[in-house]
C-alpha cells in the first residue's frame, strides 16, 4: 500500500509518497481500506512540526479521520464484518491506503450517505458534539456563539446547536465566506468586529449576552472580544488558536462575571474517553445523520496523489467546507 510521510517537519517540511506493508489487524481491531481521508488544519501544523502526534500514533504519517470498507477483522471482533462501511477518528496515520483501527472506535456510515463524503463527518461532528454537549452542556433555548462559523467544526456546531434547540450566532470576518456556505442557515450573521457590531449583536439577542461561546480563534485579542459577548455566568470552550496563541485577560472580570473557561483537544483524548464519545454520538447523533437532519459540509475531493495540493488549499483558506483525499478504487 501507499502512504504519505512527513519529511523534515518544520518550515521546510514536505510530504513524500512511500510504499509500506499492508498492516494486519491485532485482536479487537479491524483493517480498513480507505475510501477517503479528511484533511485538517492539524495536518498542516504537523507538517510544520508544531503538532506532534501523541504517543502510539505514527510520528510521520498525518491524518485524523477516514471513511472506508473493512478489509480484515482481528480476533475477538464480533460487530464488524469484511465489507462493512465505516468511518472514524484516529490520532494519526490516516494518510494511508489502508489503516488499522480499534473496532470499538469505528462508526457505521449511514445507509444513504456517500462513502467518500462520509470522511467529512467524524472530526467536525464529534468535536462539535463533545464541545456543545459534554463541555458546554448546551440546553434548548440558550444562545451559543460559534467562531468562526465558516470552519468545518463551526458549520457542524451551528447545525448541532440548532438541532439541540439553541439559538446560534455564527461569526466570520468574511461575509463572502459566510454566503458560500450551503445550506445557509437563517441564523448565521456577520458579527466579528468592533464594539458597534457587538452592541448590535446584543440588541438582536434581546438579552445581556450569549450563554455559551465555542471558539476556535484563540488569542491575539479575539478571545477578549468573544468573552464580551457572554452574559454573566456564561461558558466558554476553546478549540483552537487560529488568531494566536497568547491573550491577556482580566481575571477580575472573569471572576466578577462568573465566567467559566474550558479548553479541549480531540487528538490526545485517552482511548477509553474516545470510545465513550463514539458510543454516545452513534446512539444520539447518527440517527439524525441518517435522516438528513445533519449534513456534512460541502467537499473538495483531491486524488490521493495530490495530498500536497490539498494541504495547500486548506492552508491558503479556500472556499469554506471540507477537503478530502480519495485513494484510487481497486
Amino acid at each position: 500500500m501507499r502512504q504519505w510521510c512527513i519529511v523534515n517537519p518544520g518550515d521546510e517540511g514536505e510530504l513524500r509518497l512511500v510504499e509500506a506493508a499492508i498492516p494486519e489487524p491485532p485482536p479487537a481491531s479491524v483493517r480498513v481500506r480507505t475510501a477517503a481521508i479528511g484533511v485538517n488544519r492539524a495536518d498542516v501544523l504537523q507538517l510544520r512540526g508544531l503538532y506532534p502526534a501523541p504517543e502510539g500514533a505514527p510520528a510521520d504519517v498525518p491524518g485524523l479521520e477516514f471513511s472506508g470498507v473493512i478489509a480484515a477483522v482481528g480476533e475477538g471482533v464480533s460487530r464488524w464484518r469484511v465489507g462493512d462501511r465505516v468511518m472514524g477518528l484516529v490520532p494519526g496515520g490516516a494518510y494511508s491506503e489502508s489503516l488499522v483501527v480499534p473496532a470499538a472506535e469505528c462508526l457505521p456510515v449511514p445507509e444513504g450517505m456517500d462513502l467518500v463524503i462520509a470522511a467529512a463527518v467524524p472530526e467536525p461532528f464529534l468535536t462539535a458534539w463533545r464541545a456543545l454537549d459534554q463541555v458546554l452542556a448546551l440546553r434548548a433555548g440558550e444562545c451559543v456563539v460559534v467562531r468562526p462559523g465558516t470552519a468545518a467544526v463551526g458549520q457542524a456546531a451551528a447545525q448541532l446547536a440548532r438541532w439541540m434547540g439553541a439559538h446560534v450566532i455564527a461569526t466570520s470576518r468574511n461575509s463572502q465566506r459566510l454566503a458560500q456556505i450551503e445550506p445557509e442557515p437563517d441564523c448565521w450573521r456577520l458579527t466579528e468586529g468592533d464594539d458597534a457590531e457587538r452592541s448590535q449583536v446584543l440588541a438582536d439577542l434581546g438579552r445581556d449576552g450569549a450563554d455559551a461561546l465555542l471558539d476556535m480563534l484563540g488569542g491575539g485579542g479575539a478571545m477578549r472580544f468573544g468573552l464580551r459577548l457572554l452574559r454573566p455566568g456564561g461558558r466558554y470552550v476553546g478549540l483552537g488558536l487560529m488568531a494566536g496563541a497568547k491573550e491577556e485577560l482580566s481575571l477580575a472580570r472573569l471572576l466578577g462575571h462568573g465566567l467559566s473557561l474550558a479548553f479541549m483537544t480531540m487528538r490526545r483524548m485517552p482511548p477509553e474517553q474516545r470510545v465513550r464519545l463514539i458510543w454516545d454520538a452513534e446512539h444520539r447523533l447518527w440517527p439524525a445523520l441518517d435522516r438528513g437532519d445533519l449534513v456534512p459540509a460541502a467537499c473538495s475531493v483531491y486524488p490521493f496523489e495530490r495530498a500536497p495540493d490539498a494541504l495547500e488549499q486548506l492552508r491558503a483558506g479556500g472556499p469554506p467546507g471540507r477537503v478530502l483525499l480519495r485513494p484510487a478504487e481497486d
